[in-house]
């Protein structure tokens, strides 16, 4: 059995947006292969999605590389529903992990 599973990547506002600052949500979609490596400019109030197709059983092993800006992490399945979101506290700069 396939499922398919999707990461939303969204900017985290820590302090109050500027002055006619749009916090638009703008989505982008990448289809993502183990082992693959994806690389984006993610600017604030922006979510970028990934999705991976696994089979029952298969093991999940994600990094995202955080390199100047905070991000979030929420990983959803099936029918987009929520299984887990990360959110380590190192800021801008580091790793969000995901293993499912």
């Amino acid at each position: 059995m396939h499922a398919s599973l999707v990461f939303l990547f969204a900017a985290v506002f820590l302090v109050p947006a500027p002055r006619g600052f749009s916090q638009e949500v703008q989505t982008q979609s990448t289809e993502v292969r183990p082992g693959e490596s994806h690389e984006r400019e993610l600017k604030g109030g922006e979510a970028h999605t990934f999705a991976i197709r696994l089979a029952s059983g298969d093991l999940l092993h994600a990094v995202i590389e955080q390199n100047g800006i905070d991000v979030a992490v929420t990983l959803l399945g099936p029918g987009d529903e929520k299984l887990i979101s990360v959110d380590v506290p190192n800021d801008q700069y580091g790793p969000e992990l995901i293993v499912w």
